[in-house]
């Protein structure tokens, strides 16, 4: 049975103690990335963690919590999933500075972009274009020759219903190729961080004990029906279940029809060791988190300020718990 967990921590140490600790399921192939902030000296013991297997496909990506490090781990039965390696190239960065025009502009633009040129020696001899895109009907064209990423080569149209995949910043070449191959097959890509200053690589991509730079690295999934699992690892929840009654994008206006300051206040207590301070103030000095019970919209979110009289708890996030979200604090 597929396994999915997101791991937050406050520091590098205590993230690797967090991922020793998951238990994964025995003979899966991997998913995971871990975020660009780790310590160096950690990061390299939490992808040594997930193993050498070339089903372990892995990326440095940013963390959705500027105070915190994180991984994030799914892990999938081997028999249902194939990994790949691309390195089908995707459009050129903007450079600045004066054009420089071909001798015959018009050559290029007539089979079928200008991008079109990285990719005539392998792919698209007999692919027919028009106004630079592809005629409906191309894909499944017997005499059209498609740049495939290593590894799906030989993969059946039909067997293919899922493919995830980490890339560097320039994934249209990927997937314009998977488009073409697979048209049926649900995508879903994440551009890794620039890690320069972290690896020394432009991009950390990883793929059992290779690390690639560029390109990309992913699973396809031949069978659908996923389900999930959510959970907070290394939170404890001090305060009971509370409904949220009003809100309004990321403010929570009252829990349980009462002032939400108030109720948070009354649970402090309990691991400030019997007192309270009346007041939760900035919460600079303190780490409080909301986290989300309804089936669906799982989640945590952090607790930035909040004062008795107005009694309004604001979360660090662009939006929060809609009304009716099951949270405990």
């Amino acid at each position: 049975m597929p396994f999915f967990t997101t791991v937050f921590a406050r520091s590098s140490k205590i993230l690797l103690e967090q991922v020793q600790a998951l238990q994964l399921p025995s003979a899966s192939s991997l998913l995971f990335s871990v975020s660009a902030n780790t310590e160096p000296s950690v990061l390299s013991k939490v992808v040594s963690h997930f193993g050498q297997d070339e089903n372990c496909i892995g990326c440095l990506a940013h963390s959705p919590l500027q105070s915190a490090v994180s991984c994030a781990v799914a892990a999938f039965p081997s028999s249902e999933v194939v990994s790949f390696r691309s390195t089908i190239k995707g459009l050129a960065p903007i450079s600045l500075g004066k054009p420089r025009r071909p001798a015959n502009p018009a050559a290029k633009y007539d089979q079928g972009g200008a991008w079109f040129d990285q990719l005539d020696d392998h792919a698209f001899k007999d692919t027919k274009f028009t106004n630079g895109s592809f005629l409906w009907g191309t894909s499944n064209n017997p005499n059209s020759v498609h740049v495939l990423p290593e590894g799906l080569e030989d993969v059946p149209v039909a067997s293919i219903k899922n493919i995830v995949y980490f890339s560097d910043g320039a994934p249209e070449g990927l997937k314009s190729a998977l488009d073409s191959r697979f048209p049926l097959a649900a995508q879903m890509g994440l551009i890794g961080s620039s890690t320069p200053f972290v690896t020394g690589r432009p991009y950390t991509l990883l793929q059992g004990s290779k690390v690639w730079s560029d390109g990309a690295v992913g699973l396809a999934f031949l069978k659908g029906g996923l389900t999930s699992t959510h959970a907070f690892h290394g939170y404890e929840a001090f305060s009971k279940t509370y409904t949220v009654s009003k809100a309004e994008s990321n403010l929570i206006h009252s829990l349980d029809d009462q002032n939400p300051v108030k109720q948070l206040l009354a649970a402090l207590p309990a691991i400030q060791g019997g007192t309270s301070t009346g007041s939760l103030g900035s919460f600079k000095d303190m780490e409080i988190y909301l986290g989300t019970f309804t089936s669906g919209s799982d989640r945590i979110y952090r607790l930035i300020s909040g004062g008795p009289s107005k009694g309004i708890l604001a979360l660090e996030s662009e939006d929060g718990p809609t009304e009716g979200t099951q949270v405990r604090v």
